[in-house]
């Protein structure tokens, strides 16, 4: 982030391309917690991995209908409109032969900025609950894998919590910080733009991540003449 008096810089994209706008991320965690029982006694365990997985699944095509691809990203040329999905799992341990008690998943929705994070929050704990009052509606793989055990007066159960949050940006294509930039970049590279980045999008967050030194000299020639045109 690059602070300007009276402007602000978010420098967070790569391969030197038009960027007007970022995607927000909200962290969560998926916990769901079943009974631990032998894997040959199926019908006696609630399959805590299993119930998860359906969840997630349930949770995710609730997301995805009330949150779909929202027409001011085609102006903003996002790459993708708001997603949620895993990306980590991990449970107690135990056996090949046991069925665990609980597990976690974990993962991300990137929102779009013209959606709420509070929103996508409050939307996602009401699937959970809603999910929980109706868990035996929830699929099951077969006859013997469930949810609910009467006898026992067990049930399934999932719940879901968030770290700390982060708004996407749409930019202010009236704003003076975005007809500086614009004019700072068309001076060095012939094309306007409002955020900008220096790296490569080939190597963004992958094994052996690098940029080119040219493309961060570059990048300090845009912002030379961003602070020589704000002090005129």
């Amino acid at each position: 982030m690059v602070y300007v008096p009276q402007n602000r810089f978010w420098i967070d994209t790569s391969d030197n391309q038009p960027c007007i706008g970022t995607g927000g991320m909200i962290p969560w965690k998926l916990h769901a917690t079943g009974k631990l029982f032998h894997s040959g006694l199926a019908h006696k365990a609630i399959n805590p991995l299993e119930l998860a997985m359906e969840a997630l699944k349930e949770i995710q095509l609730r997301f995805y209908k009330d949150f779909p691809p929202h027409p001011k990203e085609e102006d903003y040329v996002f790459a993708t409109p708001s997603t949620m999905k895993p990306t980590q799992w991990s449970y107690p341990g135990g056996g090949i032969n046991q069925i665990p008690a609980e597990c976690t998943i974990a993962g991300d929705v990137r929102l779009t900025p013209f959606y709420s994070v509070s929103d996508v929050r409050k939307k996602l704990q009401d699937y959970v609950e809603d999910i929980n009052q109706n868990i035996e509606n929830l699929d099951c793989r077969d006859h013997v894998s469930k949810y609910v055990l009467p006898d026992e007066n067990l049930r399934g159960r999932i719940t879901i919590s968030f770290d700390a949050a982060i708004s996407g940006v749409a930019c202010n294509l009236e704003s003076p910080g975005f007809r500086v930039l614009c004019k700072a970049t068309e001076e060095d590279e012939g094309f306007d733009v409002q955020t900008t980045g220096y790296g490569l999008l080939s190597t963004c967050h992958a094994k052996n991540e690098y940029c080119l030194l040219s493309d961060m000299c570059q990048g300090y020639q845009v912002f030379a003449s961003i602070i020589a045109q704000l002090e005129d």
